[in-house]
């Protein structure tokens, strides 16, 4: 028997994150490069660029898969 979708913001989706069960459509983030190409008003990233791209470098640096 498959197992049910979870639901966003859920206790389960909680647990589905920390046990890095949940791959299906996620893709590895490298910097803010990779979140901006999402989005057409990228230019509106500037101001936490260097914040979030900081952020990546330290839960590398703590081994956490980001």
């Amino acid at each position: 028997m498959a197992e049910p979708k979870v639901e966003y913001f859920t206790n389960d989706a909680m647990g589905c994150m920390m046990l890095q069960e949940c791959t299906e459509d996620v893709e590895e983030v490298f910097s803010m490069a990779d979140i901006s190409m999402e989005y057409e008003n990228w230019e509106d990233f500037t101001n936490v660029t260097n914040e979030f791209n900081n952020m990546l470098v330290l839960l590398n640096q703590m081994g956490t898969p980001i």
